[in-house]
């Protein structure tokens, strides 16, 4: 077992017996994971299990030290730092989470799909009705 396995057992573990408690927001953008997926379930995308992730900044070697961190944060920092970062410069690196802002954002692509497929819907009733006036 390598090392990020072995940091991740423990983190496990260390939540089963209740050492760790796995919060809702995330330590970065300050996003609550429960009331994204909340809103995203309004748009048919919502995850089965919302977290935050456990994520070692200073590498593996002590397993419970972690930021809890939502996904996006998570794949923001994604090969950003080389585990000397502090939280403070980590907030800098990833974008500030707006609840606000990203529910507009699912409604303008609502509205577009609705749009597509009302459009869709036209065309066909449109060459279903030229096929029964030709009677093909």
């Amino acid at each position: 077992m390598n090392k990020q396995h072995w940091a991740h057992l423990k983190v496990r573990q260390a939540i089963d017996k209740g050492i760790l408690i796995r919060p809702d927001v995330c330590e970065l953008c300050g996003v609550n994971v429960v009331q994204r997926n909340e809103m995203l379930k309004r748009f048919g995308f919502e995850k089965k299990r919302p977290m935050t992730f456990a994520h070692h900044f200073n590498g593996y070697d002590d397993p419970l030290n972690i930021w809890w961190i939502c996904p996006s944060c998570n794949s923001q920092l994604a090969g950003k730092h080389d585990g000397t970062l502090s939280l403070e410069e980590a907030r800098q690196i990833v974008t500030p989470y707006d609840i606000d802002r990203e529910e507009t954002a699912w409604k303008m692509w609502d509205i577009s799909v609705r749009r597509h497929d009302e459009h869709q819907e036209w065309l066909n009733l449109s060459l279903l009705d030229i096929l029964i006036k030709r009677k093909v």
